[in-house]
């Protein structure tokens, strides 16, 4: 995406983004078709995909921790937030004295 295409701050402009399949990223020119993909292309994809994921986790967990060292939330609060995250593992079982 280019800065051209970007949406203002705060929203999409004011409406949704209408897409078709039919059209290249530059709005103008159809896609071409498409070559399938070869096992190690695929599996480079999906290590791509792993790294986005695991870059995500990363800066909530980073996010969540600031907040936590200022004192902004709780621990428990914390744990919460980052109970879905599958790097995050805590030994604590919540009940808490």
């Amino acid at each position: 995406m280019s800065a051209n295409d970007e949406a203002p701050a705060g929203g999409n402009g004011g409406g949704p983004v209408e897409t078709s399949s039919a059209i290249g990223p530059d709005n103008k020119t159809p896609n071409a078709p498409r070559k399938p993909l070869s096992n190690h292309e695929y599996l480079l994809a999906e290590m791509r995909l792993a790294r986005t994921w695991a870059d995500i986790w990363r800066n909530q967990i980073d996010t969540v921790g600031l907040a936590l060292k200022s004192r902004w939330i709780t621990p428990e609060k914390a744990v919460e937030e980052l109970s879905n995250c599958p790097f995050f593992a805590p030994l604590v079982d919540g009940g808490g004295k």
